[in-house]
């Protein structure tokens, strides 16, 4: 099943252009997400007024009930107030697209909201769900061995304890999640702004704010035992996830992006911002790439969050290591530990910019996940791999010394001088940062001249590690260190602001239960 939400953009940026990533890229994965030859699409109209032609739907639910293979459900701007349930038709078809596409020209935005106010294990109520092998709401289980999903440009808001997005622990899913505005803040505290399982494909250019995690990616990696006889050839194995050029914003109560359980992927160009807890004794934290597959029926956690606890062996899936690389993203104003990592979890962090982390009796900026892990494990030296990043101003920079990556610029040790220079004003003001360059023209600092940020050309000369999708960087090779290059991360090719800089100041996370 393939779905798409789209609506108008959150921000224009430099023209995104992926054509020198790897070959395993989410240029990659696009190339394959169309729709095969031959099939007879339609477009279904939801238009809550009815003033088009016939046959009209008033509900996105009721055009996706009638949709089949290849159909376009074509969303007009207003605010509709639904559960969006997504499942394989009855007849369990071989492979199913279906796109939702939200009106871009259109006086508002296409906004979706959904209040769940009876929270189980078996159904939490996210405003979005999106099922494959598993029965929903009474209606009979289905499948399909090629369900393709993209989530684009849709304002979706999770109130009461809804997540917003939710895809469970089932069959494979794969497609995008890109360009929306995700926000899980209502009074359940440990929701989600997207909970994903067993989705292989893009994640990028979202907004992001949840009470308890931005983004819980789960097994995010093709396994070839799910991809059952009968599945299209087309469908790709062991693809990586793409999460770039997201903003992660007040995740509170644990973390921004939690990137685990045999997930497989690329963590890039993300900006992970003011995930700070009301709680003294606990703690927010950045990107957390961590533990395997673990289910133990005795935690609590798992009692009160079974896909935080992962059963692999209920669901049949072989036991991978977690990959990921984890590059060129900026990480600041968490309370708890910037980026965390497993140490079973097989990890390349390169050119990330850590700063303003940790308070007194939290962890230090790159810390080991969970606590109480022996580091290094045996295997650390063939998994842990770490180069090239910027930490500034944390209260501890490293958990263990062979945390510390070659390359590593600390400012408290004096090696990054002044030149990293930052505008935040905690707690109350927007967030930005800034890698100044020597331009005594460049309106980041007028009142600075000719001081170049140490952080500018340092790195791998190396397409994997690129900073920015424009190009060739603040300097003359694009290796500079933290997130560029999206809608949040902001790179003018045409230097007429010739800086780096967040540009989407959030000013207070958000303490209503139902944001505007």
């Amino acid at each position: 099943m393939y779905l798409s939400l789209s609506a108008q953009p959150l921000r224009s940026a430099s023209p995104l252009s992926l054509s020198a990533q790897p070959l395993r890229s989410a240029l990659a994965l696009i190339a394959v997400l169309g729709v095969s030859p031959g099939v007879d699409a339609a477009q279904l109209v939801v238009d809550p007024n009815c003033t088009g032609p016939p046959p009209c739907y008033t509900t996105i639910q009721s055009a996706v009930n009638d949709a089949t293979h290849g159909d376009e459900v074509f969303v007009l701007s207003g605010t509709y107030t639904e559960q969006i349930w997504i499942a394989p038709p009855a007849t369990n078809p071989p492979e199913f697209t279906l796109t939702l596409r939200a009106e871009q020209s259109g006086a508002a935005p296409v906004t979706v909201r959904y209040d769940e106010t009876n929270q189980d294990e078996d159904h939490r109520g996210a405003v979005v769900e999106i099922f494959n092998d598993s029965d929903f709401a009474g209606r009979p289980q289905t499948k399909c061995n090629d369900m393709r999903v993209t989530i684009e440009g849709f304002e979706i808001f999770g109130l009461g304890e809804a997540a917003a997005i939710s895809m469970r622990n089932q069959s494979l899913k794969w497609g995008a999640i890109t360009n929306n505005e995700i926000v899980a803040m209502g009074t359940e505290e440990t929701t989600d702004g997207m909970t994903i399982h067993h989705f292989v494909g893009k994640i990028a250019n979202n907004r992001v704010s949840g009470n308890s995690e931005g983004i819980h990616v789960g097994y995010a990696r093709l396994d070839w035992r799910h991809v059952e006889p009968g599945a299209p050839p087309e469908v790709p194995l062991l693809f990586d996830t793409i999460v770039e050029h997201n903003l992660f914003y007040c995740n509170p109560d644990q973390h921004g992006i939690h990137f685990v359980h045999s997930s497989k992927g690329i963590v890039r160009n993300n900006i992970v911002v003011r995930n700070i807890n009301a709680d003294p004794n606990q703690f927010g934290r950045g990107i957390v790439v961590g533990e395997p597959p673990v289910y133990d029926p005795s935690d609590d956690i798992c009692v009160a969050d079974p896909d935080e606890c992962y059963d692999k062996a209920a669901t049949g899936d072989d036991e991978f290591i977690v990959e990921a690389l984890v590059h060129n993203n900026t990480i600041q104003l968490t309370d708890g530990s910037g980026l965390l990592i497993h140490p079973e979890a097989a990890v390349k962090i390169r050119s990330n910019v850590i700063r303003w982390t940790g308070r007194e009796g939290s962890r230090a900026a790159i810390g080991i996940h969970p606590a109480g892990q022996t580091w290094p494990g045996p295997d650390a030296p063939d998994l842990w791999d770490s180069e090239f990043n910027m930490l500034d101003g944390n209260q501890l920079d490293y958990e263990h010394p062979s945390l510390e990556g070659d390359g590593d610029l600390n400012k408290v040790t004096g090696n990054n001088s002044a030149a990293f220079q930052g505008l935040i004003d905690p707690p109350t003001a927007s967030v930005s940062f800034m890698l100044r360059i020597d331009d005594e023209s460049s309106p980041c600092y007028p009142e600075q001249d000719n001081v170049r940020s140490d952080a500018i050309d340092v790195g791998w000369d190396d397409t994997n590690y690129w900073d920015a999708l424009g190009g060739p960087g603040l300097g003359l090779r694009r290796n500079d260190m933290g997130a560029y290059g999206g809608p949040h991360s902001f790179w003018d090719p045409n230097e007429v602001e010739p800086c780096v800089e967040y540009l989407q100041g959030v000013g207070q996370c958000w303490s209503s239960p139902d944001p505007q």
